[in-house]
């Protein structure tokens, strides 16, 4: 058993939620609450792509956190997951996402790629919407989208992608804080069971 998951053994859910708010409380929201402003202060179309490119970055930074410090290494793996659909892929296959949060970055990413291989697009385009409204089960109470129902399908959006942001974020500043790459991957994997172990209870 490894140094990371046994510090966790024998804790209840209760507990385990306190140590992520300890942890991760204020300076969690206030990512969230920063990258929420940024998105809603552009454009509909400027949201949605600044967003998932800040989703993109967070995921190349937690993949290249899980891999030996060889900068061979690094640039191959790299080379091979440059697409966001790749990174995400990659992310849950090594387990440092959790299938809850892949299925919800892959809408964040098909409603990019709408707005990015179209001329004109909105959220109210009959499939824009369709996969907006879908990102709403993802999204935790307390993280609810925020604005009226007329806007709803870009709150979801700026929703899901400010809380994804904040979590990515919150995970990549932890791992950095280990010095073994086995570690910051058995943090994160740990993480990522633990969010699909919440989602399904």
């Amino acid at each position: 058993m490894s140094t990371v998951t046994s510090k966790y053994e024998g804790k209840s859910d209760e507990e385990i939620r306190q140590m992520v708010v300890d942890a991760f409380g204020p300076e969690f929201r206030k990512e969230e609450d920063e990258v929420r402003a940024e998105l809603r202060s552009e454009s509909p179309r400027a949201s949605v792509l600044v967003g998932a490119a800040w989703l993109d970055d967070y995921l190349c930074q937690l993949l290249t956190l899980t891999l030996p410090q060889d900068v061979t290494v690094q640039s191959v793996f790299l080379a091979n997951t440059r697409s966001l659909g790749q990174r995400i892929v990659a992310a849950h296959q090594l387990g440092i996402i959790a299938k809850t949060e892949k299925e919800a970055m892959d809408l964040i990413r098909q409603i990019r790629n709408r707005f990015a291989h179209r001329t004109s697009v909105s959220f109210d385009d009959q499939d824009v919407a369709a996969l907006a409204a879908r990102l709403h089960r993802y999204l935790p109470a307390r993280f609810s989208s925020d604005s009226d129902p007329a806007d709803q399908g870009r709150s979801n959006y700026v929703a899901m992608v400010s809380y994804y942001v904040a979590s990515l974020a919150s995970r990549t500043n932890c791992a950095r804080s280990l010095n073994d790459p086995a570690m910051r991957l058995d943090l994160l994997r740990f993480v990522a069971r633990r969010v699909d172990e919440l989602t399904a209870s």
